[in-house]
C-alpha cells in the first residue's frame, strides 16, 4: 500500500510484534504514564463514561493498556492510516475500537466534537514538516469543550548515542529531522494550557537502558528502510545498507561500545471550555 508516512514505507515483517514491545519495554519504562495523572484524573471525575481517541493507533496496544485502568463503558476508538496492524476485534477489549483514519484527511463530521482525550505518539518520524500543522487542525476537530490532546514524541534533536559512533552518525543524518516547535505548533494551533514535559532513558538501570536503545534502533531500522523507499535518502543506498548500520549500533549497545538513549517530549493542550477566556 502507498503511503504517506515513512513508517509505514518499510517492509512490515515482525512490525506489530515490534509495536507491542516498543509500548511495554521502551516507552512505558521512560514515561512512566498512560497519561499525564492531570489529564487522568480530569477523565475520571466526568459525568458522562470518558471518550478517547488514539490516532496512529497502530496494533491499539496504547488503547489496549489504557482500557485496563478505565471503567469499562469508557469508549476506546483507534485510527489509523494503516489497518493491515489492527489487532483482531476478538483479541481487543469490549470497548476498544479500531478504524481505518487519516490523521491528514478531515474526520468525517459524525466524529467532530466527540472525544475527551485525544492522544498521538510518535508521529513526528511518519510526516513531513509541511503536514504537522494540517494534523494538528484535523486532531482539534475531533476534541469536545474542555478535552486534552496529549502528543508524545521523540525526533532528531531527542535521540543520541555516548561515544558517537560512525554508524549513528549515517543513521542520524539519515533520519527524518523531527521539529523543534511542537509545543508551539499546538499552542498556535488554538489549544490552552499548553505545557511540555521531558523524559530521557539515560537514568534507568543499565540492562533497561541497553533494552530501551536496541528497541529504539529497531525503530530506525523501519525509518531508513521507508525513507530508502520514498527515494528521500541520500546517504543510505540499499535496505542491506541500512540493516548493517542498524545492525552494528546495537551490537555496539550490547558490547557497551556505545550507550544509545532518548529524550521523550509529552506536550499537552486544552480545547477553550465554552464561555472561558483565553489565558
Amino acid at each position: 500500500m502507498d503511503s504517506p508516512y515513512t513508517l509505514n514505507r518499510g517492509p512490515n515483517t515482525g512490525e506489530e510484534q515490534r509495536l507491542d514491545t516498543q509500548h511495554y519495554n521502551m516507552w512505558m519504562p521512560v514515561a512512566k504514564h498512560l497519561l499525564p495523572p492531570h489529564i487522568f484524573g480530569h477523565l475520571m471525575e466526568l459525568d458522562h463514561p470518558p471518550a478517547i481517541a488514539d490516532l496512529a493507533t497502530g496494533t491499539g496496544i496504547w488503547l489496549r493498556d489504557l482500557a485496563t485502568k478505565l471503567p469499562s463503558n469508557a469508549r476506546l476508538d483507534g485510527y489509523d492510516y494503516d489497518a493491515s496492524k489492527f489487532t483482531q476485534a476478538s483479541q481487543l477489549p469490549d470497548n476498544v475500537r479500531l478504524f481505518p483514519g487519516d490523521i491528514l484527511k478531515p474526520f468525517h463530521e459524525q466524529l467532530r466534537e466527540q472525544y475527551d482525550v485525544i492522544h498521538v505518539r510518535m508521529l513526528l518520524l511518519g510526516l513531513k514538516a509541511d503536514q504537522w500543522a494540517e494534523a494538528a487542525r484535523n486532531i482539534k476537530t475531533l476534541l469536545r469543550p474542555g478535552g486534552w490532546l496529549v502528543w508524545e514524541d521523540l525526533g532528531h534533536s531527542g535521540i543520541t548515542c555516548v561515544p558517537i559512533t560512525k554508524e549513528f552518525t549515517l543513521w542520524n543524518n539519515a533520519e527524518l529531522r523531527a521539529p523543534t516547535r511542537l509545543l508551539s505548533q499546538v499552542q498556535e494551533s488554538g489549544y490552552v494550557d499548553c505545557h511540555e514535559n521531558v523524559y530521557h532513558s539515560f537514568g534507568l538501570a543499565e540492562n533497561l537502558r541497553k533494552i530501551t536503545g536496541q528497541l529504539l534502533m529497531t525503530g530506525a531500522r523501519q525509518i531508513l528502510k521507508g525513507l530508502l523507499d520514498k527515494t528521500e535518502s541520500t546517504v543510505i543506498n540499499s535496505h542491506g545498507e541500512a540493516d548493517a548500520i542498524v545492525d552494528k549500533i546495537i551490537s555496539d549497545i550490547e558490547t557497551d561500545r556505545c550507550v544509545v538513549g532518548f529524550f521523550i517530549h509529552v506536550i499537552t493542550g486544552q480545547i477553550e471550555t465554552k464561555g472561558r477566556g483565553k489565558n
